[in-house]
């Protein structure tokens, strides 16, 4: 199919042509912006638009999803599945039961595809807000590859999958390939699924053209810029050795049986006795299997949840005596799902809050990172986001900064813009880091201190000798 698309008198994508041919699985990767998620969307059949809404406002938003579309060549796929790099858009109810009875799976059904994602009957009692982010993909794909379809769109599913997750989801790609489906994969971190993937389009902004897949995948995962701003990163926080060792936060004998927002007590202890210490000017990983905790260690650096056992310290102090305002001007965080964390309704009001607090740090990294207009902040991209949540959380008396899984919808310019303000603020306040992410490859190029969590135990990772292989599809 060929396509272009066009909104408030601008192209947002210009003659595009994809080979939706069956059995096969397209790759586009690139740059990562609006104009890439209105491509998955219109090929799934969901743009554009067409009804409008009476409310001005919506309709203003709705707008870019409402522009021309035209069809040059060939068909939309009949019927399509598409999941996105955000799994709150794709739960919209209360339980896991919930999101498989709207898909029309019956018990049994809703079961066996959970199942095919390494998620246990049990799931299906789970509530949705209990659910990390990896679990909440991993539904959202499952009810995806649960129903037959012509074609599937995934945009930017993998930064959130575990090892498992990204086995079970090749698995799933190569049980489409042997029917007569197609698949259209929307990815930067593409490598895992390399031995499925027959052709890759290079996205540029507005256009595509078709690369050399060998040539492709035969490159570094991570690219030569994204290596040297890590390298930068890391040789700026080694600079530091010897003049900031001061203990930032310790976990000492940490235990937690219950999974925040479930209600049902688990067979198992979620943590047990997790130790560790967070020094200052230092990086350290976190990594593990969906769901096995990682977030919930996250929440309770700032006590949103309190452990069931053991004590944290926050620079010297027991966590629990300490003043919220305390807390928040020492730990920064940057969640898996940076919007919940914006309540303002402009970077602009952001930033005259900057100047009105004196926040010398925040103003200079809004002014650096975030020079946009005056338009409402549901118009930022994953990455403007977590740059603002990063800007508006740190203050000259930061301690400790909090990054859970970052490098979802990045590409490969979004994840330097990243590392950059990383450095400006290791630049100038010397602070902790404490990063979740399944991006190894990215862990290591940082020189990070790796921790495992697995079985609610926590130890450091094995080193790896060299980059796992991709992902087996069997």
């Amino acid at each position: 199919m060929r396509l272009s698309y066009s909104f408030s008198g601008k192209k947002a994508l210009d003659s595009i042509s994809i080979p939706l041919d069956a059995r096969r699985v397209v790759l586009l990767t690139g740059t990562e912006n609006f104009s890439l998620r209105l491509l998955g969307g219109i090929i799934a059949g969901l743009f554009p638009i067409t009804e409008l809404s009476r409310v001005a406002q919506v309709r203003a938003l709705m707008r870019p999803y409402q522009g021309q579309f035209d069809l040059e060549a060939g068909e939309i796929p009949t019927s399509a599945a598409y999941v996105g790099n955000d799994p709150d858009h794709h739960l919209l109810f209360a339980k896991v039961w919930e999101e498989c009875v709207v898909r029309d799976l019956d018990i049994t059904e809703a079961k066996k595809a959970l199942l095919d994602f390494g998620l246990d009957a049990h799931f299906l009692r789970r509530r949705i807000a209990s659910l990390s982010g990896g679990e909440k993909i991993r539904v959202s794909l499952a009810n995806a590859f649960a129903v037959p379809r012509d074609c599937y769109v995934l945009h930017g599913v993998v930064p959130w999958l575990d090892t498992r997750g990204r086995k079970a989801l090749a698995r799933a790609i190569q049980k489409v390939k042997e029917s007569s489906s197609t698949i259209v994969l929307l990815e930067q971190e593409p490598h895992d699924l390399a031995p499925l993937i027959d052709s890759v389009m290079w996205f540029d902004g507005k256009t595509a053209q078709g690369i050399d897949r060998e040539a492709f995948f035969s490159q570094p995962v991570l690219s030569t810029e994204v290596s040297a701003a890590a390298a930068v990163l890391r040789h700026k926080l080694a600079s530091f050795e010897g003049t900031c060792s001061n203990p930032v936060l310790t976990f000492g004998d940490i235990s937690l049986h219950s999974v925040p927002g479930c209600h049902a007590r688990r067979a198992t202890p979620l943590l047990k006795s997790v130790s560790f210490t967070l020094d200052q000017a230092k990086l350290i990983a976190l990594i593990g299997e969906n769901g096995a905790g990682k977030s919930t260690i996250a929440q309770m650096m700032m006590r949103v949840v309190r452990p069931q056992a053991g004590e944290i310290r926050l620079c010297g102090s027991p966590l629990d005596f300490i003043a919220r305002e305390f807390i928040t001007k020492t730990v920064s965080y940057v969640g898996q799902f940076p919007e919940k964390q914006i309540t303002l309704s402009t970077v602009e009001q952001y930033r005259q809050r900057a100047r009105i607090q004196g926040n010398t740090l925040a103003l200079s990294l809004l002014n650096r990172y975030l020079a946009v207009g005056n338009g409402p902040v549901s118009t930022l991209t994953a990455l403007e986001e977590k740059l603002l949540c990063l800007a508006i959380s740190v203050t000259p008396h930061t301690k400790l900064v909090i990054l859970d899984e970052p490098t979802w919808g990045l590409d490969s310019k979004g994840l330097i813009l990243l590392l950059n303000a990383l450095c400006d603020i290791a630049d100038a306040i010397h602070p902790a880091f404490f990063m979740i992410s399944h991006n190894r490859d990215l862990v290591e190029a940082l020189g990070a201190r790796t921790y495992l969590l697995q079985d609610g135990h926590i130890a450091l990772a094995e080193p790896r000798s060299g980059r796992s292989e991709s992902t087996d599809a069997t």
